[in-house]
């Protein structure tokens, strides 16, 4: 199935839901989870194009037919529909209940038990999207330790690095192209630009970019680079949890790390260069005219 990515954060939030809730919990029928992340992949793409998606038939019939062909208006319809429920309960909306009968008597057929869940999940990652991102201040450690986030990796004085962008979708052609990647240029180190789709949750940054590591790694034999990132908008639509999450499991010198100690994702520099980068904090950076960020401590030959 085709990626269908939206610059709408709540929208974003629903398809990483649906996706989640139809990988986990519908593997014994493909043919259901395909047509659940059609139906929010054809609804995202018809709300950024600023079409609203008509109903369809009102038969039960021939709305169990069109969803067993599926009928991408109908299934553009049915995500649209239980879309609504979800945003009717953040909102106390009055017309949640009537969303609820009407879902109940026509679309019956289309799972309503995963497409419930769809909506618990939504909620969920709606909340912690909205939620403080963790932070970790390096100057409320004891003792404070300006260097508390800094990453010990050093790139080799010669090296090559591999560059990717727009990567975690765990689709088959990024798979591909990260395969030939580490096939052709056998790079000392790989640096992701961001996005993770399609929000970043934890469940995404596992499955699109960690599992999709081991796999290679496992399968072409190779010892694992290390492996750096940075978020993207995408990732800050769940908050940011996922992406945090990730940078505690990132691999690095053929193994995967624990967290730095400050949980911040850094910067890795060559052996042998003078300037040593710390870690991006969360919420603050230090000024440069700081003592503590000036002294020759903050630096390491």
């Amino acid at each position: 199935m085709r990626l269908t990515s939206v610059r709408n954060r709540n929208l974003s939030l629903w398809q990483s839901a649906v996706g989640e809730v139809a990988t986990k919990f519908l593997q014994d029928n493909p043919k259901l989870r395909a047509a659940m992340q059609q139906a929010a992949a054809f609804h995202a793409a018809a709300v950024a194009k600023g079409i609203d998606v008509p109903p369809p038939a009102q038969d039960v019939a021939t709305v169990a037919q069109e969803l067993s062909a599926s009928n991408p208006q109908t299934l553009a319809y049915v995500s649209k529909l239980v879309f609504d429920v979800a945003r009717a309960y953040q909102t106390r909306d009055a017309a949640m209940g009537r969303l609820k009968d009407f879902l109940t008597r026509h679309y019956a057929t289309f799972d309503l038990f995963g497409w419930i869940q769809c909506v618990w999940r939504y909620l969920e990652y709606y909340v912690a999207a909205h939620s403080m991102p963790p932070y970790v201040d390096w100057a409320q450690q004891s003792p404070p330790d300006i260097n508390f986030g800094v990453i010990e990796y050093r790139l080799p004085s010669r090296c090559r690095i591999l560059l990717l962008g727009d990567w975690g979708t765990h689709m088959t052609d990024n798979v591909a192209m990260l395969r030939q990647g580490l096939k052709t240029f056998k790079p000392d180190v790989i640096i992701h630009l961001g996005d993770v789709y399609y929000s970043g949750t934890k469940f995404e940054c596992v499955q699109n970019v960690l599992d999709v590591m081991d796999a290679l790694v496992a399968e072409l034999g190779i010892t694992r680079p290390p492996f750096f990132t940075i978020p993207g908008n995408h990732e800050y639509y769940s908050g940011g949890a996922g992406f945090y999450e990730m940078i505690a499991l990132l691999p690095g010198h053929g193994h995967r790390l624990q967290r730095s100690r400050s949980g911040q994702p850094g910067c890795a520099r060559p052996a042998g260069h003078r300037d040593q980068m710390a870690s991006r904090q969360a919420r603050q950076v230090p000024r440069l005219d700081d003592p503590a960020v000036a002294s020759p401590a903050a630096f390491r030959a």
